[in-house]
């Protein structure tokens, strides 16, 4: 009787033991996303939209500048970064190609994006990781023959700078390996001193201060930490 009473007992206390420890290791858990730097790949859809219109024209210093309507488009981009924890900073170069119109004839036009942003996950113990975000981004919109002067047929560059934010999930493969979509809306301005130029290959200002592009941007993106 007093054996038994004893492994009982034994019994019980391993139990307990056992799930204290269970509690203590779930509690202790190590991130499951891999800390440290990283390079990656994305699948940008960007939008050019505000003041590109499709109607507009720009003039000064003896040319004409077409300020085109731009439909969205996908295009490719390199990312490098660096994870601690919950949070990560990132820098993305983007490239897209456009089809534009200007009072309804069609042209192409190249855009780059260059992204500097800032990620918080909201946990890192789990493969799925939804996360928020906020940068900084430079941008050129490069409308070929977008300029006229009185000789010559050339392209038009325009430069603008603004921020952006939203938020995705990213899904962890592995520690090291992850898939992510996401989706941000991007302000920018072209109001400085340098915002575009033409055929006459010199930058300048546009008058209209609140000329102005950005719009929705969605990407797909594979990042491998080392």
């Amino acid at each position: 009787m007093k054996h038994t009473t004893f492994t009982n007992l034994r019994n019980l206390v391993l139990g307990a033991l056992m799930l204290a420890a269970s509690s203590v290791f779930a509690q202790e858990q190590k991130p499951y996303a891999k800390n440290g730097f990283y390079l990656g790949i994305a699948a940008p859809r960007n939008e050019i939209a505000g003041s590109f219109d499709g109607e507009t024209v720009l003039t000064g210093g003896g040319e004409l500048i077409a300020v085109p309507k731009v439909a969205s488009s996908f295009g490719l981009g390199v990312l490098v970064g660096g994870r601690t924890g919950q949070s990560a900073l990132e820098v993305g170069y983007l490239r897209s190609r456009h089809n534009v119109t200007f009072l309804e004839a069609p042209g192409k036009a190249d855009y780059h994006v260059l992204n500097f942003d800032a990620r918080y996950y909201l946990t890192a113990k789990s493969a799925a990781q939804p996360f928020v975000l906020l940068g900084a981004t430079l941008d050129w919109l490069i409308v070929e023959e977008g300029s006229v002067s009185e000789t010559e047929v050339g392209d038009a560059t325009f430069q603008g700078g603004g921020f952006y934010a939203g938020g995705g999930l990213a899904i962890y493969l592995h520690p090291r390996v992850s898939i992510s979509g996401e989706a941000a809306y991007r302000l920018i301005g072209y109001g400085g001193e340098h915002s575009v130029k033409g055929v006459m290959n010199e930058w300048t200002g546009i008058s209209n201060e609140d000329f102005s592009g950005g719009g929705m941007s969605f990407a797909l993106g594979v990042r491998v930490t080392f």
